[in-house]
């Protein structure tokens, strides 16, 4: 991503925390941000350096969490069909077709929804709501992705040079 994209975190400091299985939450976490900055590395030259925003909420007893690209974006043909397994739209050899599937496996088992939103030429959304425990509810954490342990190093490591 360091390539192609600036990434932008705004997640409050206020953010609560849930109940999950961190390495299998940034497994999500981490091929949405890859598939985000596959979006933007696509347009090539056409958008220059893209942008990719990492974002947190509160909604009630939900924890709210976007990553949005600058990117191609998806027609709705596409949309309905990508939390398909062997579905892709990448090239041979470069995708499997398995990671957005995994993604809404991995949000399912934590009791939790994976939606997108997409406009050809606009870039995407994916947004994943998860539950607040009424447990942790009233605790708090300085983040999501740093209670899930996943940070910018761990990132750096994962992604391609």
């Amino acid at each position: 991503m360091k390539h192609v994209a600036d990434v932008i975190i705004d997640i409050p400091d206020d953010m609560p925390l849930i109940s999950c299985v961190p390495g299998r939450l940034s497994q999500v976490f981490i091929n949405l941000l890859l598939n985000a900055s596959d979006a933007i590395d696509e347009c090539g030259s056409t958008v220059g350096r893209g942008t990719i925003t990492i974002s947190g909420r509160r909604d009630g007893d939900v924890v709210v969490m976007s990553i949005v690209d600058t990117g191609m974006g998806m027609t709705d043909a596409v949309k309905e069909r990508l939390f398909e397994p062997i579905f892709t739209r990448k090239n041979p050899g470069v995708g499997t077709g398995q990671g957005l599937a995994i993604c809404q496996s991995i949000v399912t088992e934590h009791h939790g929804v994976i939606s997108v939103t997409s406009k050809v030429g606009s870039g995407t959304t994916f947004t994943i709501r998860l539950p607040v425990p009424r447990a942790l509810q009233r605790e708090a954490t300085r983040g999501f992705v740093r209670s899930s342990k996943l940070s910018t190093s761990a990132l750096n490591d994962k992604l391609p040079q």
